[in-house]
């Protein structure tokens, strides 16, 4: 428990060993699953934690008060890292209404597999807090369908649940940050993986903390931002309005033998010759986040790999991970790969690229074993053509 201000207290724990965030974003420096609770003539919790740290979640809380004394509970997002310990918070605290968005509260019912007192959250609801008020903003996709944001006037403070927050388990508040660039570079992997599909959603997220200007912003992850709010704004508001290079191509591969290498640096040379900038990228060494930047400020992308037991190896599948099936949607793809015996790589590339929603090239780049001197220079054709 830590005191914000005269009536506000963090409550909320840490997570430092963790390595992964759903399973594939990258969390070198853990995370924090942040809750914060306001003492006025009601008490309101903002948040709860990941169900797996519920006990020291209530022991934090029982250092204000008793959870019976809690009167409304504000669910800002219902992904389980903020609803996993609301479970365990109602059945202490029976008399606490729930506040969310009408899918947050249908969420909730499905989450906890029960009914619970509850309130919708409609966009610009006012409610009285005893001396606060909790004034209710619409977030939709930021990230989910049930984001939103509660501002409460009096401190100047909003609570913004995922939006303009990070996976850092470090230093509370901004403002005490010491390695600031190991932070900036958590909270630029945070919008990429979390943000990023969403552009259209974070403009008007954006447009929504500058028109209350607070003062305090308290995010469900990472620090409370108090002295570089408006630094951080202005980071999502860029990456937000970044659109992928329309002269950009980036060729992604793996090569066991060397033989799809030879097909990625051909085609890569067509599509020089076609006037785009290119990237090639030998997935095996190259670190995620490049990657991932790559896919989404590329226009057009190529997928190599060769078939091993029938398929492609699994590191281009991850790559493919990487694509937005909304930001990414319609970006021309190409697939190619060598083979020995019967060369299924590209055809089940091809298929997991479609359903992502990439415009597929239907002609398959496939070449058996090491490319002849016709087959690099129909490489180089294809790689011009696709980019034309």
């Amino acid at each position: 428990m830590t005191k914000l201000d005269e009536n506000l207290f963090y409550v909320g724990v840490k997570h430092p060993s963790l390595e992964y965030f759903d399973v594939i974003v990258p969390t070198d420096m853990g995370t924090t699953y942040n809750s914060y609770l306001l003492r006025g003539e009601k008490t309101v919790l903002f948040e709860t934690v990941h169900n797996d740290f519920s006990e020291e979640f209530i022991r934090n809380i029982e250092e204000i008060c008793p959870l019976s004394e809690i009167d409304i509970i504000v669910c800002d997002h219902t992904e389980p890292d903020h609803s996993g310990s609301l479970g365990a918070v109602l059945s202490k605290a029976p008399n606490a209404t729930v506040y969310g968005s009408a899918p947050a509260l249908k969420n909730l019912k499905n989450i906890l597999n029960s009914d619970f007192p509850s309130v919708v959250a409609k966009n610009g609801l006012e409610v009285d807090a005893g001396g606060f008020t909790l004034r209710f903003l619409s977030a939709p996709n930021l990230h989910w369908p049930d984001s939103v944001f509660t501002y409460v006037p009096e401190l100047k403070t909003v609570f913004t649940c995922d939006f303009l927050g990070c996976h850092y388990c470090g230093e509370l508040s901004d403002g005490d940050i010491e390695d600031r660039e190991k932070y900036l570079a958590e909270l630029d992997r945070y919008y990429k993986y979390i943000f990023s599909p969403f552009a259209a959603a974070v403009k008007k997220g954006v447009e929504i903390i500058r028109g209350i200007a607070p003062e305090r912003v308290c995010s469900s992850h990472g620090p409370v931002l108090c002295a570089h709010i408006d630094d951080v704004i202005a980071r999502y508001d860029e990456k937000a309005s970044a659109a992928p290079d329309p002269d950009l191509a980036s060729v992604f591969y793996v090569s066991c033998y060397g033989y799809t290498a030879l097909m990625a640096k051909a085609l890569a040379e067509g599509m020089r010759d076609g006037g785009k900038t290119v990237q090639v990228f030998d997935i095996s060494n190259t670190d995620k986040a490049t990657l991932a930047q790559a896919v989404s400020s590329s226009s057009f992308l190529a997928f190599g790999s060769p078939t091993l037991n029938r398929d492609a190896l699994p590191p281009v599948y991850e790559v493919l991970s990487m694509v937005s099936a909304v930001a990414d949607r319609g970006k021309p793809a190409l697939i190619f790969g060598s083979y020995g015996w019967s060369g299924e790589a590209c055809a089940n590339l091809s298929e997991r690229a479609k359903g992502l929603g990439l415009k597929v090239d239907e002609e398959l780049m496939k070449v058996c074993f090491r490319p002849a001197d016709e087959d690099l220079k129909a490489l180089r054709e294809k790689g011009r053509a696709f980019v034309s």
